[in-house]
């Protein structure tokens, strides 16, 4: 083994590119499962603040403060990244109430290796103990514009080890429902506390097993029906599918087969990708045609036609792509971005636009557009923007029908394309050589 790489991921699709190694072999890919957090947790006294630590023991809280009084939960996750980065995603939330966050940014200090000789000065030693009493001060990375300063009279504290290490500063939001985003702050920790807001939701999976019954000892089509939306659709469709049209897949959970199950759950991803693109029947069309996009997950067809959207300009110029180059949206969105950079360095960024909603299928050849852009570079690196940009005859025009082709019959493209260019410049030079000879002329004979 040469390489060991290891990454976690949040809830939902992952995708690992498989680079072949050293010998051409393809990588072997190990997995583990874990729980991201447990958000049902009372905040109180005594409850261990994580999930796990690398540390002898767990931190857990010595005090919570008035959060506890408030009713305040929070997420026991795992130990966090102490040296997270400003942009780096610590903890998502997804949440389907309004709801009250609360952070607290802890510094536990790192305990020092078994074995390690260092100096410790009498700084160092001292305990470390930081009162909110005194005004906080503001997180040094962490972006802090849309939170509020939560006011703790008592503080809020961890013990680690026998050390009592107090909350440095402590924030508060409220979310609508939706995703829940926290970031990281370089060297501190946090804990997430949450307290539902608003009005009690009813209960309709309690209403749901009251009218039907059935459903209790439907386990294993209600785990097939909650896996297959929540990786097909996403988890936000998924829980507006569960939430909307309970009666429907609660019919099917009591007395279907796993195929029923399969068939209503593509359905439900068929017209999630019509609404996306404004055209029901075109969306079945192009699924029926590309097999690749009826096996994607909703997000990233989305995020596909957004893409589209941006390079296009518009949801009709979106579905006279698809009906002219279906597999588009088989593509990676990257890869539209890419050609139409690319063909907006050669031709112009209206052009590129104009070009893309012509030929749709550029935009899933950006590699080959660069490799002859790049040629183009090297032959003739003082006029060749200008000479796609203005020739609608000659070689130049022919540009399109040489993407892709073998070597030497570009290179004899481009061969002809020097001959017509030194042609050029000796009809320029010509024309020069006329002026400067008629204007001898009329010297002479003034």
């Amino acid at each position: 083994v040469s390489e060991v790489f290891v990454r976690g991921f949040p809830r939902g699709r992952v995708e690992v590119p498989l680079a072949p190694g050293a010998e051409g072999l393809a990588p072997l890919v190990f997995l583990r499962p874990q729980v991201a957090a447990t958000g049902l947790v009372r905040a109180s006294a005594g409850e261990a603040a994580f999930l796990d630590w690398e540390g002898e023991s767990i931190p857990s809280f010595a005090t919570v403060g008035e959060l506890g009084h408030y009713g305040y939960s929070f997420f026991r996750a795992p130990g966090l990244d102490r040296d997270g980065q400003p942009a780096a995603e610590q903890l998502r939330i997804d949440c389907a109430d309004r709801a009250k966050v609360v952070i607290a940014w802890f510094r536990i200090p790192e305990k020092p290796v078994e074995g390690d000789a260092q100096e410790t000065t009498v700084e160092e030693s001292a305990p470390r103990r930081k009162s909110l009493r005194s005004p906080q001060r503001r997180p040094a990375s962490w972006d802090a514009s849309d939170w509020r300063t939560f006011d703790a009279r008592i503080p809020v504290a961890l013990l680690d080890e026998g050390e009592r290490i107090e909350a440095e500063y402590i924030y508060i939001r409220d979310f609508e429902p939706g995703l829940i985003v926290i970031k990281g702050n370089q060297g501190v920790v946090p804990v997430v506390f949450w307290k539902r807001s608003g009005d009690q939701r009813p209960d309709k999976l309690r209403q749901l097993l009251i009218q039907r019954p059935a459903l209790l000892a439907a386990e294993e089509n209600l785990a097939l029906l909650l896996r297959g939306l929540r990786h097909e659709l996403g988890d936000g469709l998924a829980r507006r599918a569960i939430t909307e049209l309970s009666d429907d897949w609660a019919r099917l959970c009591e007395v279907a087969d796993s195929r029923e199950i399969e068939k209503w759950i593509m359905e439900q991803k068929l017209e999630a990708i019509g609404r996306e693109l404004g055209d029901q029947s075109q969306a079945r069309e192009v699924a029926s045609k590309v097999p690749a996009v009826a096996a994607a997950p909703v997000p990233l067809v989305t995020e596909r036609c957004r893409t589209l959207q941006e390079i296009l300009g518009s949801s009709p110029a979106i579905r006279s792509a698809l009906a002219r180059s279906p597999a588009l949206l088989a593509e990676n969105s990257e890869q539209f971005l890419q050609a139409s950079a690319v063909l907006a360095s050669g031709v112009g960024p209206e052009a590129a636009r104009d070009l893309a909603r012509q030929r749709p299928d550029l935009l899933g050849r950006g590699p080959e557009i660069e490799a002859l852009f790049q040629k183009f570079r090297e032959r003739f690196p003082e006029v060749w923007c200008a000479r796609l940009q203005e020739r609608s005859d000659g070689e130049w025009a022919h540009w399109l029908e040489h993407l892709g082709r073998p070597s030497d019959v570009v290179a004899a493209w481009l061969g002809r394309i020097a001959t017509e260019e030194r042609a050029a410049s000796c009809r320029e030079r010509v024309k020069s050589f006329g002026v400067q000879g008629n204007s001898t002329i009329a010297e002479v004979k003034a």
